[in-house]
């Protein structure tokens, strides 16, 4: 896999992660007797640079033996030869394999992949994301394999790439790293007059230069005046840091090896004040229940750790934010993300050791009880491998707030 920076290309895996990617789907196959996998919607995970490093494909095709074929997106140009033309998609240089055994073919016609997906003479076949199959490759299918069977892999293929590599876990620390440098960089960007847009963009730049690319989340918030703690970021929008000011900071990205970690700390110019000490404590304490909680023991659930989460939180008079889409106990991976988050399809498998999650558990309660529009919340996020024995801080930041000034 390749990385485009601004002069040249360089690796950021080595063939033989690669090639461990591809065995991984071909032990799949085997272990339920399918004849190729085919993914239909390569975006989706970001399954195309997970498995190809190239991001601009439509479909992959993962036979049990023989090539792996990458399809490109019909937006990369009308034509449908076998030779891709690269320069067609964004002057996009010619991408050379990432390993033994890849090939890439222009965009094609649903037919045209059934086509060869027929010419491989399959009995069954694997799918990835079936949910995103287009009405003209289920026509396809129909008309030249009638007779396949097909079966959803979505969930062993995500839970395979969750595990990770020592390489991939290498790759995890010096995005670890990068973004650690950014944070005790912070004290230097954060000065009174300064707005957080301009140190958001600060932030930004410095993830780039530091090999960051695809998604380069970084969140800095203005919070206020450390007394009030309300939750409405709006309310103070682009205000400039002033003395007396409680803030919030989200590093959040990819660099080396495109593998992403993310952590949040609170900051704040001068001595906090005695309520918002109390609300980050508490806080705190329910992150480190709801991490406590990660276990490859062959029975915890991200749906288990959510129930007790919950319970613990309300026991502190709290509530937990929780809504279709709010993945606060989630994993992520190239470029977007990965499975392994609460409200998705993995929510109810067992966690395996060396997954990666993400944990911010987001805490509120409202000023009073027939105020029901104002409220106060507070979350801190970090990043965990899951062991065994529990869960392992991979960012090793202290969670207390920042003292700056």
């Amino acid at each position: 896999m390749t990385m485009v920076d601004r002069y040249e290309r360089v690796d950021v895996f080595s063939s033989a992660e690669y090639q461990r990617r591809i065995r991984g789907i071909r032990d799949i196959l085997r272990e339920r007797g399918l004849d190729a996998a085919v993914f239909l919607e390569c975006s989706e995970e970001t399954y195309a640079q997970w498995l190809m490093g190239v991001r601009f494909l439509e479909y992959m095709i993962v036979p049990a033996e023989g090539e792996v074929l990458g399809v490109l997106w019909d937006e990369a140009g009308p034509g449908a030869g076998e030779e891709p033309d690269f320069d067609r998609y964004l002057f996009q240089r010619p991408i050379r394999p990432v390993c033994g055994g890849l090939r890439f073919t222009d965009c094609q016609t649903d037919e045209r992949v059934v086509s060869y997906l027929a010419s491989l003479r399959p009995e069954k076949l694997g799918l990835v994301s079936p949910k995103r199959m287009t009405a003209g490759f289920a026509a396809a299918l129909q008309k030249q394999l009638p007779k396949i069977v097909c079966e959803d892999i979505s969930v062993p293929v995500a839970v395979f790439r969750a595990v990770k590599s020592e390489e991939e876990f290498a790759a995890i620390e010096t995005t670890r790293n990068a973004q650690v440098k950014i944070f005790e960089a912070l004290p230097m960007l954060v000065r009174e007059g300064r707005r957080p847009s301009e140190i958001t963009s600060d932030i930004h730049y410095m993830l780039a230069s530091m090999g960051g690319s695809g998604v380069m989340s970084a969140m800095f918030v203005n919070n206020g005046p450390t007394d009030d703690m309300l939750s409405e970021h709006t309310l103070y929008g682009d205000r400039p840091v002033t003395p007396g000011d409680r803030m919030f900071v989200l590093l959040e990205g990819n660099a080396a090896g495109q593998q992403h970690v993310a952590f949040g700390r609170h900051l704040v110019w001068g001595e906090p004040s005695a309520q918002m000490l109390r609300f980050v404590e508490d806080e705190i304490r329910a992150h480190k229940y709801a991490a406590s909680l990660m276990r490859a023991d062959g029975e915890t659930t991200l749906a288990k750790i959510a129930v007790k989460t919950r319970k613990f939180i309300n026991s502190m008079g709290y509530m937990l934010q929780e809504q279709v889409g709010w993945n606060w106990m989630h994993s992520l991976g190239a470029f977007f993300y990965e499975q392994f988050s609460i409200e998705d399809y993995t929510e109810n498998e067992p966690l395996r050791e060396n997954i990666i999650l993400h944990c911010h558990p987001v805490m509120y309660s409202y000023y009073t009880e027939n105020e029901r529009t104002l409220r106060r919340e507070v979350f801190i996020l970090n990043t965990y491998r899951v062991t065994k024995e529990g869960p392992k801080d991979l960012i090793r930041v202290p969670f207390e707030p920042v003292i700056l000034g």
